[in-house]
């Protein structure tokens, strides 16, 4: 096996996980499959072993629940931070290409924002839904041959290319960046955020981190001009080697890279054990919880709790209507909408997913009173 960027055959195992595909907070019944994420020790890029099916990858972009900000579901920080960003270096003017648009929520952002002038390029079924909205988006895969095939935009032409947790999902996410460097002017900029390489997920099909960035940037004639490298995600800038913006180099080695992931996985291990431990002490002296959230982690904490006495309540609550009515394992109460549970008390609740604000007015909204909350998201 051989690293996809560099060619190295120096790679490091850096994390393996389960992950349940076609399981019941999707669609019912299922399989898992243990992925085995490597890390190159040479760039320190970060890939997916072999073992994924072609079938697998289909039954899970086929149910996959994209977030809808629209409706006010699962609006991340990311298009805010955005949003910001090209506002810091783009004028109001500047042609604007989002990769990976979904239903168009940060093409929306950037029209109230006085930037009109703007594209986005989907080729989900989500697509059709922003088109319908009014706004420019492209139904179709962003390659050097749709571009020219659709008469897109001419080389040397766009002021900023965004791709907001868009670039781990690339089969070949170099051909991706250089297709972009292609036709970027010689002041354009590359706005790219991703997960930070420790936070694993299926349909990930790459993992990246500063200081390999910065060797993909040097590879083909950028440089990083801006960063934000959290703990869970890195957003970063990237301009052309010889323009104007000042170069910021990353202060750590590939290496170190490594020792990162490894630490926070710890860490996290570590959070998540700790929540269990407060999960399992208050089922004993609760009569009913709610469980808000109903995928991985939701499924993660079941496990850990399925030998509990069953004396307490427990009922999963997610705000996506389309999982109403699923069947966890080891829980016998179906998923529930929080319309269906209006007005209601709970000993406690369980939030799974990392908009525990937007859980918290959601629940204000329906008027679900609580005497606790157990936040289960390690962010």
């Amino acid at each position: 096996m051989k690293c996809l960027f560099c060619g190295s055959e120096d790679l490091s195992l850096a994390a393996n996980f389960e992950c349940t595909l076609s399981n019941n907070s999707i669609v019912g019944g299922g399989y898992s499959e243990i992925i085995d994420i490597y890390m190159c020790n040479n760039c320190g890029y970060g890939f997916y072993n072999n073992t994924l099916t072609i079938d697998g990858l289909k039954d899970f972009y086929e149910v996959y629940d994209c977030t809808l900000p629209f409706n006010n579901l699962s609006v991340s920080d990311w298009f805010a931070r955005h949003i910001n960003l090209v506002s810091k270096y783009k004028p109001k003017d500047a042609f604007i290409v989002e990769i990976g648009s979904s239903e168009g929520y940060f093409l929306h952002l950037l029209n109230e924002n006085g930037y009109k002038n703007n594209l986005g390029i989907e080729p989900s079924k989500h697509a059709l839904n922003g088109i319908a909205r009014g706004l420019n988006i492209k139904k179709l895969f962003f390659t050097e041959d749709t571009i020219e095939q659709e008469k897109l935009f001419e080389k040397k032409s766009v002021d900023a290319f965004v791709l907001l947790h868009t670039f781990e999902h690339f089969a070949a996410p170099f051909v991706i960046f250089k297709t972009m460097v292609d036709y970027l002017k010689d002041d354009g900029l590359i706005f790219i955020e991703t997960p930070n390489f420790s936070s694993f997920g299926y349909g990930h099909l790459s993992y990246f981190s500063w200081p390999f960035y910065e060797k993909m940037a040097h590879r083909y004639n950028m440089k990083i001009i801006d960063i934000m490298d959290g703990r869970e995600r890195i957003a970063v800038v990237f301009a052309h080697e010889n323009s104007d913006y000042k170069k910021i180099k990353c202060p750590y080695k590939v290496i170190d890279t490594l020792n990162r992931v490894k630490d926070r996985d710890l860490k996290r291990h570590q959070f998540f054990m700790k929540v269990i431990s407060e999960i399992k002490y208050t089922i004993n002296i609760s009569n009913n919880i709610l469980l808000w959230g109903t995928k991985k982690l939701a499924e993660d904490i079941i496990q850990e709790i399925s030998d509990i006495d069953d004396k307490c309540s427990i009922i999963p609550v997610d705000s996506y209507p389309k999982r109403r009515g699923i069947v966890l394992d080891n829980i016998k109460q179906p998923v529930v909408c929080p319309e269906d549970i209006k007005g209601r008390f709970f000993d406690a609740v369980i939030v799974t997913t990392e908009f525990i604000d937007e859980v918290v007015k959601t629940m204000k909204l329906y008027d679900i009173s609580y005497l606790k909350i157990i936040n289960a998201c390690y962010m």
